[in-house]
């Protein structure tokens, strides 16, 4: 950003497209896409999964996973 020199943003879109979740075809994970807007800076923030997904994805098989609900980040970044 030309005016604010020392800021900036990011933005990073994951989509996860709908897998099986049994051998048989019969359930299947469906596909989701997440949004992560961030501030990077020496101190970062970011909100993770903004609209809340609730999804499932298949973990150690057999066995499914919840991806986490909204989540709120902030972290310490060092440039070295």
């Amino acid at each position: 950003m030309p005016h604010l020199p020392a800021w900036s943003v990011d933005l990073s879109v994951a989509h996860f497209s709908s897998v099986p979740a049994a051998v048989d075809n019969v359930a299947y994970v469906p596909q989701v896409t997440f949004v992560n807007p961030g501030a990077p800076a020496t101190l970062r923030a970011q909100l993770q999964n903004v609209f809340s997904a609730y999804i499932w994805n298949i973990g150690n098989s057999p066995g499914f996973l919840q991806f986490a609900p909204r989540t709120y980040l902030v972290y310490l970044t060092v440039d070295l």
